[in-house]
């Protein structure tokens, strides 16, 4: 609700952005992210690495063993069956908007929040631009239209 009432045409959008990210910082139930759990993190360190590409990060996600943790294998489990029914190109996509904002994180003086907000301008103008793409409606088609969850994407991973 709160996002809503944000006039996101003022000089101030990001200010108070920010101001709502400060009082949702932390979950409400006290539960840690399963993107904060070690192994996790390991994974993301060795499998999303710059200058990576999809097609390379699905291979080491695919041949990653470093963990036997259940939950840990789960989640790579589930981020495979991700790769190998999204778009390719929208896959590349955000590989390379995870990478920009590392870049980013990393040449940054600016706060967390601030750093969070120019990434989430930067992924809503890129996704923007990718549901005008033919991709985007073929997904619709595949997923919504026909259901037969077969869309027929205009390149393959890793082309």
């Amino acid at each position: 609700d709160e996002l809503e009432e944000i006039d996101w045409s003022s000089e101030s959008c990001r200010e108070e952005l920010v101001k709502i990210l400060d009082r949702y910082q932390a979950d409400e139930t006290g539960a840690e992210s399963s993107l904060h759990r070690p192994g996790i993190q390991k994974v993301l360190e060795n499998v999303f690495v710059s200058t990576s590409t999809a097609k390379e990060a699905v291979e080491r996600l695919q041949n990653y063993a470093g963990d036997d943790d259940p939950e840990t294998q789960q989640w790579i489990k589930q981020r495979l069956e991700g790769f190998s029914q999204g778009c390719p190109l929208c896959q590349e996509v955000i590989v390379r908007l995870l990478e920009i904002a590392e870049w980013a994180a990393q040449k940054s003086q600016h706060q967390r929040h601030q750093r969070l907000t120019d990434a989430l301008e930067r992924d809503f103008a890129a996704l923007s631009r990718l549901a005008l793409a033919p991709d985007f409606v073929e997904g619709v088609r595949a997923a919504l239209i026909d259901k037969d969850k077969q869309p027929r994407w205009s390149a393959k991973l890793g082309d």
